[in-house]
């Protein structure tokens, strides 16, 4: 990681951060962002409310440019939680289709406590399997 990028993330000065998937510490910017946004409420309540919106919708535009998207096609969410609930709750399951992962084992999903009971409670209600892996 360049200099520039570490100076991003204050944690870097003294370990090497990698747990990501759960609590993960937010960018510089990121904090001035939500402390700009919290002072704004504070000092004018909802009066800036279409900025708020407009600020949001030009996020979702750079997101899209970023992966070759359409605005319509980013959604914010509150966390992966949320975002893997979502998906594994959108999807149609049938009897027998499986549930293909990453080439590790179970216990890897569980960096996110809810990914692995999300993705089998979802699947296996719907008739979809976990298939048993060998280690």
């Amino acid at each position: 990681m360049n200099e520039q990028l570490r100076a991003l993330f204050p944690i870097t000065e003294r370990a090497i951060y990698l747990n990501h998937a759960a609590v993960s510490p937010p960018p510089t910017r990121t904090i001035e962002a939500v402390q700009s946004q919290i002072r704004d409420v504070a000092e004018n309540g909802s009066l800036n409310y279409r900025s708020w919106i407009a600020v949001k919708e030009q996020a979702r535009k750079l997101a899209a440019e970023m992966i070759g998207a359409r605005a319509e096609q980013i959604a914010f969410m509150r966390n992966t939680s949320d975002g893997l609930s979502t998906v594994a709750n959108g999807l149609t399951w049938s009897l027998g289709d499986n549930l293909v992962t990453l080439g590790v084992s179970v216990e890897y999903l569980s960096v996110a406590p809810a990914s692995r009971g999300l993705w089998c409670g979802s699947s296996h209600v719907r008739g979809a399997r976990w298939p048993n892996r060998s280690r």
